[in-house]
């Protein structure tokens, strides 16, 4: 029972130092847009058991889009200003049972900056899900991407 309060006073006081410490000021840019700016849809299939099997009308999708909120499609990321990162990390859950999946999905609209010799990724914007029994997650990935990608302007 001691060791027990011991962890309990050590995590209520010990996080609290480091919040004290620690301070995030995050940038804002109320006219960040798109619009014209070259885009690049990378795609990161990490997708195992025929958990994802529509890639390319996913990259498809959020190509098109990214271009009816006004974004240049380019194929290569030295031509790009931003990167669409999309990304479906998957296993498959319960090798007796195949039809059933978990894993997650990350999109994240990111920007390389150089700064002081320094390269950096800023991440403009960010969207993840966790997911379970989908099998595929065809249709959840491009429900997401169509919610993430409605925000941009």
């Amino acid at each position: 029972m001691k060791k027990f309060l011991v962890c309990i006073l050590f995590v209520l006081f010990g996080t609290q130092g480091f919040a004290d410490e620690y301070t995030f000021d995050p940038y804002y840019d109320d006219s960040f847009s798109i619009k014209d700016k070259k885009v690049v849809v990378a795609i990161y299939d990490e997708a195992r058991g025929g958990c994802w099997t529509n890639i390319g009308e996913a990259k498809r999708y959020a190509e098109d889009k990214l271009m009816l909120k006004g974004a240049k499609i380019v194929n290569d990321m030295t031509n790009a200003q931003l990167v669409l990162n999309i990304s479906v990390k998957t296993f498959p859950y319960l090798e007796q049972l195949p039809s059933n999946c978990i894993g997650t999905l990350e999109l994240a609209l990111e920007k390389g900056v150089r700064s002081k010799g320094n390269k950096w990724k800023a991440t403009m914007s960010e969207h993840k899900v966790q997911f379970l029994y989908y099998k595929p997650m065809n249709d959840v990935v491009l429900e997401e991407l169509q919610k993430h990608l409605g925000k941009y302007y």
